[in-house]
Formats: structure tokens, sequence, C-alpha cells
């Protein structure tokens, strides 16, 4: 693994150990720490396990570990973990852009002795060679929120046994209808993409972009920002100089909608242009309560953790891994908005 360019978080369940999990995963709440290149480790207690039965280890590869949405998914995961008494080891790339270096990373995992991998891919089809090994090798994938493309995998000889995200169109549509009203159904607006062809990025800005143009509002500026906030600061800066009418702003994460905040405020605009994001950060939360951001569109990401752990225990133990014409066993969970008037009920 080349340093800088991965990160890696190794989370060993052991019985008598103890844990730092969420208790509201599906919601983070806080900043997570810094990131470094350094490989970290936490424990924590695990089912005492029968007698003579060999424990399940599992590999997870997320995104980044660097937003509170992924740290929270392992927050979700670990807690899982510990309920079902298998072993995750969780890895993430440094950022949601490093599409190699997670490619890499997979490759190295489907080297070790995993009875099982879960992924949630940069883009739909990064890691297609690494998850074609896996099946090849006879080790179990499930796929964690980004959906693959479907036919390259199949192309290429791979699977996935089961998918778990939130629907992106309707997250999309929920943030659009929420912004909508704050701008009085009418107006101009401007969204925050994420990385360029990203399906999430992408749906939700479809959504969005549908509830909006049925409302009457003119989308006068969309725009790329990689998931950053600084981009999204910079981005949001840029547009409001030259369409200085504008009343609303969607980004598609959190994390570009507190940049577009910061924006907003530096232009002395805070009150008049509502800021609407997607996740539920802690930050955002925050945000909210303390009247800058207008909304989130708020998602589960520990509930989609859990949920697709499952799904690769019960099919490692039952044997049955399927095959490229297997049917996909695919879970929407339902995103909800945090605004100010319920913002009290989602800080921890």
């Amino acid at each position: 693994m080349k340093k800088g360019l991965s990160l890696l978080l190794t989370i060993a369940l052991l019985a008598g150990g103890t844990a730092g999990c969420s208790g509201k995963a599906d919601t983070p709440a806080t900043e997570p720490e810094k990131q470094t290149e350094a490989q970290a480790e936490t424990e924590a207690p695990k089912q005492e396990e029968t007698a003579g039965e060999e424990k399940l280890k599992v590999g997870i590869l997320l995104k980044t570990l660097a937003s509170e949405y992924w740290v929270a998914m392992a927050d979700g995961i670990k807690e899982e973990a510990e309920n079902l008494g298998v072993e995750v080891e969780i890895m993430a790339a440094a950022s949601e852009s490093d599409t190699g270096s997670q490619l890499q990373m997979l490759e190295d995992m489907v080297s070790k002795d995993y009875d099982g991998i879960g992924v949630a891919p940069i883009t739909d089809t990064n890691l297609i060679p690494g998850v074609a090994s896996a099946c090849k090798k006879g080790i179990p994938v499930v796929d964690l929120d980004q959906e693959f493309n479907a036919e390259e995998l199949k192309n290429a000889g791979g699977w996935v046994i089961g998918y778990c995200t939130t629907d992106y169109v309707v997250t999309g549509q929920q943030a659009g209808e929420f912004l909508a009203g704050k701008m009085g159904n009418q107006g101009k607006a401007i969204i925050i993409e994420g990385m360029a062809g990203n399906l999430s990025s992408e749906s939700r800005k479809k959504g969005c972009t549908e509830v909006l143009e049925k409302a009457g509002i003119e989308i006068v500026a969309s725009q790329p920002c990689d998931w950053d906030r600084q981009k999204a600061m910079d981005a949001t800066t840029n547009l409001m100089s030259v369409h200085s009418d504008v009343t609303g702003i969607y980004c598609c994460n959190d994390t570009m909608a507190l940049g577009a905040q910061q924006a907003v405020n530096a232009l002395n605009l805070q009150g008049k242009v509502f800021v609407v994001g997607t996740d539920g950060n802690g930050e955002a939360i925050e945000s909210i309560a303390n009247g800058e951001m207008a909304g989130t569109a708020a998602q589960r990401p520990g509930e989609i953790g859990a949920i697709c752990l499952r799904m690769l225990v019960d099919v490692i133990k039952s044997g049955e891994i399927g095959d490229v014409n297997m049917e996909l066993e695919t879970e929407l969970l339902d995103s909800f908005i945090i605004s100010p008037e319920n913002v009290s009920e989602h800080r921890n």
C-alpha cells in the first residue's frame, strides 16, 4: 500500500474489550478526529463463541474515513459485528477521489483470509476488477451504499450478493421540496454536486432538479465540487458573484453544504440565502441549530452498514455465494429532513 494514498482502520473484536461506538450511528453528530497515514486500531467486545466454533473474519472497504458519514457507517458495522460475534477489519481510502488506491486495497484484501468482503466503491466501476477477483476465489462480496455498474461487473465475471443504500433520487427530491418551501416556491437556485458522474451525486441532483423546476424555481448553475468543503465554499463565492439574486443552494452532501454556508456568511447573506445539505452530519446539525444552514436530508449510514454486514454473514454461513446471474438482494432506506423545527431531536 502506498503511503499517503490510503487509510487503514482495523477493528479487532476481542472478548472483554471496549469500543467507542456511537449511540446513533445512523445520524452522525460529532466531527471525526483528523485521520493520519498510520494504521489505527480500536477494540470492541464480541459475543462468546460456541466451543469449537471458528470465528468469521470479514473485511470492509469504505470510501474514506475523513467524513462523518463514513465514520458513522464504520461505527454501525462495528456495533453489528459485536452483536454477531464476528471479527471485522475496516479499511478506507484517504479521500473520496482515491480510486486507484482503493482498488489496490481491495486487491490486497482478496489475497488475505477473509470469509467475506464488503465494499463501498468510490465510483460504479473502480472496484470491479477486485470484486471479480474475489468472486473467482469464492469470497462473497456485499455492496455498501454505492451501486456498481451491473453490466460491466457481470462482463468482468463478478457479482455482489446484496446491496443497501438510501434512495438517492428520493433524497434529492426531499431536499428539493424543503428548499422550495424555504424559497416560497420562487426564485433562483444553485446546485453544488459531488464528483462529476458519480451515481449518488447525479441521482440527488436529478431528484432535486425535478422538484425545484416543478415548483417554478430556476436553477442558474450546477457545479461539481468533489465532496470537498473548500471547493464548495470557493464555488459558491464565485457563483454568487455572477448570480447575486440566488436565494437557494442545494448541496449533495453536508461537507459541501458547510462550505457553501461559510461563503453565504462571508457575503453577509445569512437568512437571505437558504443552504440545504445531505447526510445529517453532526456539524451540519449544529449549523442548523445555530440558525445557519436551513436543513439537511439526513441518511442512516450506521443502519446501512449493519444491514450489509448481516447480509454478508448470512451468505457466508449458508455457503451459497451466488453467481453472475444471481438476483441482487437490495434494500433501500428512507432519508428524512432535519430542520430548525426538529433539530433538537437529532443533537447528541
